[in-house]
């Protein structure tokens, strides 16, 4: 069943894709010379998700899963809940 059958107001044209990945790139932060503190990419990312407005986490597995075994994943939930961001699994 498609999104647009499921919910008639769905328009496809307004949903937008932002991989923080491909913007922070957070090997290149741990080696970098100029450090951040853990405030600093909070107030970075919690800026980029008010922007957005929502996050969708992506999970490989319900149970398990690498997702939630990663730091910075669990890093950026408390962003999205520090930041009062609609949060979906």
């Amino acid at each position: 069943r498609s999104q647009a059958s499921a919910n008639p107001s769905f328009d496809a044209g307004s949903v937008f894709i932002w991989w923080c990945f491909f913007v922070n790139n957070q090997f290149r932060i741990l080696d970098a010379a100029d450090v951040q503190s853990t405030e600093d990419l909070a107030v970075i990312f919690g800026g980029k998700l008010r922007d957005i407005g929502k996050m969708l986490l992506l999970l490989g597995t319900g149970s398990d899963s690498l997702y939630l075994q990663r730091t910075w994943c669990i890093f950026e939930c408390f962003v999205a809940t520090s930041n009062d961001i609609s949060s979906t699994i």
